[in-house]
């Protein structure tokens, strides 16, 4: 096990990047310089570059997509499936994705390139209803690279052909989409041992990254480039790195107790498949921790005409 530094300040350095998602943060900064760097419409075809990340709850997929932002430095615009407002589902445009999505375009018309992240694209399944259905036509135009007829604006006025063409070209030329979803059906199929008589490892196997495509809807799929980015679950090992990977981070008066509480918490994170979740539980029931242990001493205290409580502490615990 590591050795921890108590005492220094914590690092700010970013990107920040576990180290179970390393390999494919990489891969995703390489496609995102190349978005940025070419001139897509001088091609003779388009480029496929979205990229969708697969893997089960809690492996960190948002927290990749964000971190590939951070270090390419382009402005960010994180989207959900499940939360998706569809065009003609209210009469107030603000309300809804696609003037959100144009918003951000056009905000960011003079950036180097921009970063949208389709987030639960795993709810996609065939349409039982009209909502499911537009949902679905409205996300395949933002893969597409397309934007939607007709756009209005906030106050529900059609935007201008020059407004609408400035969007185009920036969803079309600049902007990259990092898709995911967890698909946890897949995961669990292969998480079960074999079942009957005979030699068996005992252990699950995980999916490859030809039957994860064979699995996924074709409509889906033929959206994205085709090597799929696969987040595998959490190992015990994982929830260490994790650990100490971030404990630099952490201001030096709660990093000990930090630690401590986290490598309490590995074997029930591990059995709840807590993921990089685990970290924001660790954290909570760190402040928790010292906030109980500040209020003890200041009990201590309480008699005496002037009461010392450390600084720093009184900072974070106003």
């Amino acid at each position: 096990m590591d050795s921890i530094n108590l005492s220094d300040p914590p690092s700010d350095s970013a990107p920040f990047i576990l180290g179970h998602q390393r390999s494919i943060f990489e891969k995703l900064t390489a496609i995102g310089r190349a978005c940025f760097s070419i001139q897509r419409h001088t091609l003779p075809t388009r480029i496929r570059t979205n990229t969708l990340i697969v893997g089960p709850t809690g492996t960190g997929k948002t927290f990749l997509a964000e971190a590939v932002a951070k270090e390419l430095e382009v402005p960010f615009l994180p989207l959900a499936l499940s939360n998706w407002v569809i065009l003609c589902g209210t009469d107030r445009g603000a309300q809804t994705t696609w003037v959100a999505i144009a918003d951000f375009l056009y905000k960011n018309r003079k950036a180097p390139g921009v970063i949208i992240f389709l987030d639960e694209i795993d709810k996609h399944r065939r349409p039982t209803s009209s909502w499911d259905q537009q949902a679905q036509v409205e996300s395949f135009l933002l893969l597409d690279g397309r934007i939607p007829r007709f756009l209005k604006d906030e106050d529900g006025d059609l935007l201008r052909e020059e407004k609408l063409s400035i969007i185009q070209n920036v969803l079309a030329n600049r902007t990259y989409i990092i898709a995911a979803g967890a698909f946890q059906h897949l995961w669990e199929n292969h998480a079960q041992p074999p079942i009957g008589f005979g030699e068996t490892s005992g252990d699950a196997r995980l999916p490859t990254p030809d039957e994860l495509a064979q699995t996924l809807p074709r409509e889906i799929v033929n959206r994205f480039s085709r090597a799929l980015q696969i987040l595998e679950p959490l190992h015990e090992a994982d929830y260490e790195s994790m650990l100490t990977a971030i404990a630099p981070r952490v201001p030096h008066y709660l990093r000990e107790t930090f630690l401590r509480i986290g490598r309490e918490g590995v074997g029930a994170a591990m059995s709840m498949q807590q993921g990089c979740r685990f970290i924001e539980d660790v954290m909570l029931q760190t402040i928790l921790s010292e906030r109980a242990s500040l209020q003890i001493v200041q009990l201590e205290f309480q008699d005496n005409e002037k009461e010392e409580a450390p600084a720093e502490r009184d900072e974070m615990f106003f």
